[in-house]
């Protein structure tokens, strides 16, 4: 992520997951948050499937807490505060949660009311339960101090799926196909 904002041209700064869609009018939204006096943010989020167990994940009680600002969340920042805290961190997992946290120590991280829509294949992988489970106790030992690179060894890589009856790793387009904006915004 780190050399996708290198070679970005933009004042500001989307970093969004390839299987994450971006809501109608997000680009005016991260404007207005930016330009209002936001150092960075991020949206709500909502999978591409249905289930209890992925509406409980998402649920707004726990969206609003910059220790569950995730990277598949479309995280945007100001340029000039992502390189003042050097960007990302060089670390397996959870490089976005320690970046966030140096950001909130900058200015106003703000969370956006519109949702993105990211994929839920992982969950749909091994079961949304275990899914939650496996994230939440990876999440706790990063938040007690485990290292990343070992927390990282617990969470497997994601199963690639191609071919006839299979999901895609990126949802069905669902609104603004606009391209992004390179001199305002910059997509990695």
């Amino acid at each position: 992520m780190n050399a996708g904002a290198d070679v970005a041209t933009g004042d500001a700064l989307l970093f969004l997951h390839a299987d994450t869609l971006l809501p109608d009018g997000a680009l005016d939204r991260v404007r207005e948050a930016l330009t209002g006096g936001a150092t960075a943010g991020c949206f709500r989020l909502r999978f591409d499937r249905g289930g209890f167990w992925l509406w409980l994940w998402t649920r707004p009680i726990w969206m609003h807490w910059h220790r569950w600002a995730f990277g598949d969340r479309a995280l945007f920042v100001r340029r000039a505060d992502f390189d003042a805290v050097g960007g990302f961190p060089d670390q397996p997992i959870f490089e976005e949660l320690d970046l966030v946290q140096s950001l909130r120590r900058r200015g106003k991280f703000v969370f956006l009311p519109e949702a993105v829509v990211t994929s839920a294949r992982r969950f749909a992988e091994v079961g949304a339960l275990r899914q939650q489970l496996r994230n939440w106790a990876l999440w706790g030992a990063w938040l007690i101090g485990v290292e990343p690179a070992r927390v990282a060894r617990f969470y497997p890589p994601h199963k690639e799926t191609t071919g006839a009856g299979t999901h895609h790793a990126r949802p069905r387009r669902t609104g603004d196909s606009r391209a992004v904006d390179s001199e305002v915004i910059s997509r990695t």
